[in-house]
């Protein structure tokens, strides 16, 4: 019984292999490495592995922002500059509009050479002073970025809901004692809203750098 059913089985696989594809795959279509994993190239008609290494035959993968990359939908902005006891540095953020379909995921890293707060507030209405340089990470890109970052702003203004507020570093042996701030965990920004990303220094001679990161993923 057990041979007959494997029998039938095989069979039942060929025949539904010969509908779907209208003729066995040839051999020499079955581009593989030993031990690759394959799939139907419906387009081309014939077998390839799927993003295997040649060389041993592994299925490779990538995480999802590492794909956006690829794909030419990340997008960083990066600056760094120095602030005195008490300076403040205001970026704005500008989500898309609510009329289009893109949704902005973004990460924040942030640091300072001494005493540094990072306060980020959504919901600001801040007026936008200078546009910060926005670079696609896929160079050979020609796809913009749909969120607006600007690195200064006019202090009137509402500064909105704070959502996050980080605050480390020390006046005193400031390279070993940075105030850092690594958010691990991205951030979906609400559509057709304004955020506000607040750096206060609490020392002299204070070294910032801020990096964004993020893309930008049509719903």
């Amino acid at each position: 019984m057990f041979h007959k059913t494997s029998l039938l089985t095989t069979l039942f696989l060929l025949c539904l292999a010969i509908t779907v594809f209208g003729a066995w795959p040839k051999a020499d279509n079955v581009v593989t490495p030993p031990g690759a994993t394959l799939g139907w190239d419906n387009t081309n008609g014939y077998w390839r592995p799927l993003g295997s290494s040649f060389s041993d035959g592994a299925l490779s993968t990538i995480d999802y922002e590492h794909h956006k990359i690829h794909e030419g939908r990340h997008f960083s902005s990066q600056r760094s500059f120095t602030l005195g006891s008490n300076g403040v540095a205001s970026y704005v953020i500008q989500a898309p509009a609510s009329s289009t379909d893109i949704f902005t995921h973004m990460l924040f890293m942030l640091d300072g050479s001494a005493i540094t707060q990072f306060d980020l507030y959504e919901g600001s209405d801040l007026a936008p002073a200078t546009t910060a340089t926005a670079f696609n990470s896929n160079r050979n890109s020609a796809i913009t970025a749909q969120t607006l970052i600007y690195s200064s702003a006019n202090a009137s203004g509402t500064t909105g809901t704070l959502l996050t507020s980080y605050k480390g570093g020390s006046a005193t042996n400031q390279a070993r004692s940075a105030g850092q701030s690594h958010a691990t965990e991205e951030l979906i920004l609400k559509k057709d809203t304004q955020y506000h990303l607040k750096i206060t220094s609490g020392s002299a001679d204070n070294l910032v750098n801020v990096k964004i990161l993020w893309y930008e993923q049509p719903k």
